[in-house]
């Protein structure tokens, strides 16, 4: 597998643990911080299918506990669980307060069936930025192939 010399991050959220796992697969075939996104008001499953599809139909911005700075990096990762057909709120606050512009991004997707329009979404908000790369990972935490699906998809990319 090729390495890069970018200055690599994955910014990613998972309630249920499927994206954690495929940012943890990542992790481990390429050199890259890791940021995970940590709401102020945590999502139970239960909130996830009721305040946060509300969340996601307004564009509300809820509050994060992290300070994110991309200024440092070249590529970045966005790697979010489908809810409503979209990325999870937390994306719409990390989309206001960080700059994309001329940054490498790669979209990551998981669901248990479609990612519905996830990344049009991420595409409509992340204007000036370069799209290199997106995948969706259906039901990752069943996959016995995930890890070589990981490593096909990242070897895409250079």
């Amino acid at each position: 597998m090729s390495e890069t010399n970018k200055k690599q991050v994955i910014i990613y959220y998972s309630l249920t643990g499927s994206v954690k796992k495929v940012v943890s697969e990542i992790s481990k075939l390429i050199s890259i911080d890791i940021i995970e996104l940590k709401p102020q008001k945590p999502y139970s499953k239960i909130s996830a299918f009721t305040k946060g599809i509300f969340q996601n139909f307004f564009g509300n911005k809820p509050k994060i506990k992290n300070n994110i700075d991309i200024s440092v990096y070249d590529r970045i990762f966005l790697a979010t669980p489908v809810w409503a057909s979209s990325f999870v709120p937390l994306f719409n606050t990390v989309l206001n307060i960080c700059d994309f512009k001329g940054k490498e991004i790669v979209l990551i997707s998981c669901c248990g069936g479609s990612n519905g329009k996830t990344f049009d979404n991420f595409k409509k908000k992340l204007k000036g930025a370069k799209i290199i790369g997106e995948i969706t990972f259906i039901k990752p935490n069943s996959k016995s192939d995930l890890s070589e699906a990981v490593k096909y998809f990242i070897s895409s990319l250079d």
